[in-house]
């Protein structure tokens, strides 16, 4: 069980990562199909947990999480779908620091 502190963590993570949608020479990241900001962060944020090969872990975390679970677009996401959007974030994110 999730520790309210952890939880807290979580949470702040969540409210604190700044996502890149859009990169020059590039096309950009489209919220369609469903997707929201909260929901590519907390891609993000679980790739960084588990890593970039755990991708039925992060489908089970979606399916779990409360944050989602009257979202049916965003529950029904195949681990395909989660690991395109979840590279082109994070695709996004190292050119955007690259460039700083």
């Amino acid at each position: 069980k999730i520790s309210k502190k952890k939880k807290k963590e979580n949470h702040d993570l969540l409210n604190k990562l700044k996502l890149v949608y859009f990169v020059k020479g590039e096309n950009q990241i489209r919220m369609t199909s469903g997707y929201t900001q909260l929901f590519d962060k907390f891609i993000v944020l679980k790739v960084e947990e588990y890593g970039l090969n755990s991708w039925d872990e992060i489908k089970k975390d979606i399916l779990k999480s409360k944050l989602f679970w009257n979202n049916w677009l965003l529950r029904s996401k195949t681990t395909a779908e989660i690991k395109n959007r979840a590279l082109k974030l994070l695709h996004y994110l190292d050119v955007d620091a690259a460039n700083k």
